[in-house]
């Protein structure tokens, strides 16, 4: 794979949660629906959490499209809680921004964006930049050399202007195969292709983060980009570089 799925974005979202706790001190509570998926999530940020640590976790759970907003919010705000990992939907996400807001709590929510696709920008004021989005690649990924590569691949073969992430993708793919068959060299076969792709570090494609696979790493961007919610300017903002999780 090249591109982060939802464990590796929930993980990078919950590393940088604990990261902006003052002093490492703090409480990051998860929060989801009652979901065989959720549950894995919960299991992968748990799991990067563990060992010695100043900070403290706790889990909430909902009955799948039976959240109670309000009695959620008041659970947070008796938790004092500093940072919640939402991992439920659009909808119940802010139906909790709202009832948060009545409470006059406004911890930090980091939320996977393709959880909450709809821009955030009618939130509760006091979530102003204390909302974080993950993303597995953003337009900045793309650098003048692989802008000016793609270019001259579409103007050559005539591509279509639409789904141009997907083209994106499938261009930094090819590129990733075609160093892959470099490195195995004349005797190919599948082994020595896999060998050859897991040798790469930082290998830069123009198109995507910078790509590392091993023998136990078949993602080559392990992370997210993270962007918080500016409700005043309506826009959000890039947060920091590229958050790595291991």
């Amino acid at each position: 794979y090249i591109y982060p799925g939802f464990t590796e974005q929930a993980q990078a979202l919950a590393a940088q949660a604990v990261a902006q706790m003052k002093g490492g001190k703090g409480k990051l509570v998860l929060v989801g629906p009652e979901d065989e998926n959720v549950d894995g999530l919960i299991a992968a940020v748990e799991e990067t959490l563990s060992g010695e640590k100043t900070f403290s976790t706790e889990t909430l759970r909902y009955e799948q499209g039976k959240l109670d907003a309000a009695a959620l919010a008041k659970s947070l705000q008796q938790a004092k809680s500093d940072a919640v990992l939402f991992l439920g939907g659009q909808a119940d996400l802010e139906a909790l921004l709202q009832g948060l807001a009545s409470e006059e709590h406004y911890p930090g929510i980091f939320a996977i964006s393709s959880f909450v696709p709809r821009p955030l920008f009618e939130a509760p004021e006091g979530f102003s930049e204390r909302i974080y989005l993950s993303y597995p690649t953003l337009s900045s990924d793309v650098s003048a050399n692989g802008t000016a590569e793609y270019q001259k691949l579409a103007e050559k073969h005539a591509l279509p202007p639409g789904h141009l992430q997907g083209q994106v993708a499938a261009l930094a793919a090819a590129k990733l195969l075609e160093e892959g068959l470099r490195g195995a060299g004349r005797t190919l076969n599948r082994e020595r292709l896999v060998e050859a792709i897991e040798a790469l570090y930082r290998y830069d494609t123009g198109l995507t983060p910078p790509l590392t696979y091993g023998p136990n790493r078949r993602i080559g961007a392990m992370g997210a980009h993270l962007m918080k919610v500016d409700i005043a300017n309506k826009k959000t903002v890039p947060v920091g570089d590229w958050v790595e999780v291991r």
